[in-house]
């Protein structure tokens, strides 16, 4: 189980009972996996841009993305939309530094 896990943050394209969908119109298998992959990219280093990723700005990032363009992605009747679960972990928490 990642989230109980100290230390560690989940994000999840969908509710468990949920289907997620796929993100044609950015040629990639899903939702998620894109926007992380721009997020970590560098794309969510935005609040202060200062070539540090934190926590918080990656989530931040991974909510806007998803409220822009997965919010009305519906799937067997349910609509796909990002969960996150950062227990303990703090906002500011530092993933990594971009050189």
């Amino acid at each position: 189980d990642v989230i109980t896990t100290a230390g560690r943050v989940g994000f999840f394209s969908s509710e468990e009972d949920v289907t997620s969908g796929v993100a044609s119109e950015f040629h990639a298998g899903g939702y998620l996996s894109y926007f992380l992959r721009e997020g970590v990219g560098g794309d969510a280093d935005t609040s202060p841009h200062d070539s540090t990723l934190t926590v918080g700005e990656l989530e931040h990032y991974l909510i806007g993305q998803f409220g822009q363009h997965a919010m009305n992605v519906a799937m067997d009747g349910a609509f796909q939309h990002l969960v996150s679960d950062r227990g303990a972990v703090s906002s500011t928490t530092q993933l990594w530094t971009f050189r």
